[in-house]
């Protein structure tokens, strides 16, 4: 067999593997990795990559781990798209571990990508690190890296965490001036984050935001966010959210008598009752 030919086979052989993982059998792919080896043909760095995202969307991170580990014996270099699942893979509990392998794709001159600082940032919003997350979003823009909405809702999420309501509206304005436009998940987190502190009144302000640009937030954000301003004695935009709840179809909202009843202008207090 001719080198040409050795290269279609292994293509072949690649895109097969590749399309297996996509679709979670995992097994096939495994038999397919092993025919290659079987017929004298060397599986390449993209046969590796295709398995290790297949076992990281699987969950099982230490396979993920052992295939990145046989990799690099047989001296084949990982790239870029090597650490995306694995350092996605990372559980919360897995610090050490998601900074390990962050610093080894640096050390092998490995620029990281956006989807790489997204993770990240992510990752360190979610385990309390707000100022390491900030920091990293400064780096991808020193880095030539256009933070994008993602980028922006965990930093969002981590602001909203510590109760920096002031900060996480210079945030959203930031998004704003750099020409991102606020999509539902990010008005649907700072609804919920107001309601959170119990600032239903901010809350209330994007969901009219919300509202205004296009978007309708699920029924448990309305549900809250109306309860909470009833309690707080904002009865009437207690009111227009329950009218537009049921304009927009969303049923679940006669399961909640007290809100129904605001709903339709009926409301009595608990202390009436």
């Amino acid at each position: 067999m001719s080198k040409n030919e050795i290269g279609a086979t292994i293509v072949t052989y690649n895109a097969l593997i590749k399309g297996l993982c996509k679709m979670g059998k995992l097994k096939e792919a495994e038999e397919m990795f092993f025919l290659i080896t079987s017929t004298g043909h060397c599986p390449d760095v993209i046969t590796y990559n295709s398995l290790i995202s297949g076992y990281s969307n699987a969950g099982n991170l230490q396979k993920c781990l052992e295939l990145y580990e046989n990799m690099k014996k047989l001296g084949l270099k990982p790239t870029i798209n090597t650490f995306h699942p694995l350092i996605s893979g990372c559980s919360k509990e897995e610090i050490k571990l998601k900074d390990t392998l962050f610093n080894e794709m640096l050390q092998m001159n490995l620029s990281p990508d956006r989807v790489v600082y997204n993770d990240m940032i992510h990752f360190y919003q979610e385990i309390g690190h707000v100022q390491k997350a900030f920091a990293l979003q400064q780096e991808m823009v020193d880095m030539g890296i256009r933070p994008d909405n993602k980028t922006y809702n965990s930093l969002i999420l981590g602001h909203l965490k510590e109760g920096k309501l002031s900060e996480t509206k210079d945030l959203v304005d930031d998004m704003k001036v750099k020409g991102l436009i606020p999509e539902a998940d990010t008005y649907s987190l700072l609804i919920k984050g107001h309601c959170d502190l119990k600032d239903f009144n901010g809350a209330y302000v994007w969901y009219r935001e919300m509202l205004e640009s296009g978007f309708l937030p699920n029924v448990c954000i309305c549900n809250e966010l109306s309860t909470g301003l009833r309690k707080g004695g904002s009865l009437q935009e207690a009111q227009s959210i329950c009218s537009e709840m049921i304009a927009n179809g969303m049923d679940d909202l006669d399961t909640n008598e007290d809100l129904s009843a605001v709903a339709k202008g009926k409301h009595n207090s608990s202390d009436a009752r």
